[in-house]
């Protein structure tokens, strides 16, 4: 009877602590939705769209000119690609479009396979169009696989270009998609978000809705730490596989990892920053936090100048570890400042730490 008591005197104070916290985000929610989510998705469905009109284009094209046209739009796609990969809620975890669009990691080669099974249909008299792209493996719907052709040693040939335009097709179809169902007036997740539906089928409050945010923003600081940092560190310098680096054939690695700490740091900043200011201990805990934000993206962009087989050297395994070593300490702020702050925290992502 005691520990009953006990379990709802806890329960009850923090419904009443989260209920007073509540109001105040409301309008954090609000401009994180338009100021954060918004231009980012519609910068994407913008330059996806621009690439498959390039893409188009340059599939006219032959030779050397060919290829860098492909390799110049791939890069600037992947830019604003990289922009929203960490709003893996709502429209990006909706029909797997998360993978369709960035399968990775991908440690079965099932990108290669993928491209291989495209290539026997074709070799069998069937057209690739952007149909068969989107209900074909989700490995070999997006930039991987365009990746793989472009990167490829020799000319890119007319069948290679046929996949190539149905990707692209693809990968603009979605990014429509994913910015359209952010924005739509009636059933759009940011309507959900800003509570401005007429019915709201995903969230209860204001509160739950910072919850979601907050464990986006903290789960996508450990995805980058654990998958585009630690996986192809390894234990050791002996150890580093290069290869594991995301769209390392495209020697973007540290530009992807340069992007996603911009974007998060952006995150905090819009959704976080004035509450941790609030604090008592506010301006302290937000300096610290933007610092080792601030010294993780300082390292990237330095890492932007190499290869990334310069892993396997001691000077650059050593500068990717303190990296990972900042984003870990940013996400331990970031942990101790959400529950000062009464924000509900989703122990499922972000059980371990």
């Amino acid at each position: 009877m005691k520990k009953t008591l006990q379990f709802i005197t806890v329960v009850c104070t923090a419904l009443i602590t989260g209920s007073a916290f509540a109001g105040q985000f409301k309008e954090t929610n609000a401009n994180y939705v338009d100021q954060h989510i918004f231009p980012r998705t519609e910068a994407f469905a913008k330059e996806a769209f621009e690439f498959k009109e390039t893409t188009i284009k340059a599939c006219r094209l032959t030779g050397a000119q060919q290829q860098e046209t492909l390799q110049k739009a791939f890069h600037e796609v992947v830019d604003t690609w990289q922009g929203i990969e960490h709003l893996r809620m709502g429209p990006l975890s909706d029909y797997d479009q998360m993978h369709r669009l960035q399968f990775w990691p991908d440690k079965r080669n099932k990108v290669g396979k993928a491209l291989a099974n495209l290539q026997k249909k074709q070799e069998a008299g069937e057209h690739i169009d952007e149909q068969k792209i989107a209900f074909s493996s989700v490995a070999g719907q997006g930039f991987p696989i365009f990746e793989r052709i472009i990167y490829q040693d020799g000319e890119i040939s007319a069948k290679q270009c046929e996949i190539l335009r149905a990707v692209a097709s693809n990968i603009y179809s979605i990014a429509k998609s994913v910015h359209q169902s952010w924005v739509d007036p009636e059933y759009g997740y940011g309507g959900e978000m800003k509570f401005t539906l007429a019915e709201n089928e995903l969230y209860t409050d204001e509160l739950s809705v910072t919850a979601d945010l907050f464990t986006n923003l903290w789960s996508a600081l450990q995805w980058v730490e654990d998958n585009k940092i630690r996986s192809p560190l390894r234990e050791d310098v002996k150890k580093a596989k290069p290869r594991r680096m995301e769209n390392w054939r495209s020697s973007r690695s540290f530009k992807n990892i340069s992007i996603d700490v911009a974007a998060l740091k952006d995150s905090y900043e819009t959704l976080l920053q004035n509450h941790v200011l609030n604090l008592a201990d506010g301006a302290q805990r937000d300096t610290l936090i933007l610092d080792n934000l601030n010294a993780a993206s300082t390292i990237s962009q330095e890492l932007e100048k190499v290869k990334e087989e310069s892993i396997k050297s001691e000077t650059t395994w050593n500068k990717m570890l303190d990296m990972a070593v900042y984003l870990k300490e940013a996400r331990g702020q970031l942990f101790a400042v959400a529950k000062e702050l009464s924000i509900p925290v989703g122990f499922n992502s972000l059980d371990g730490d």
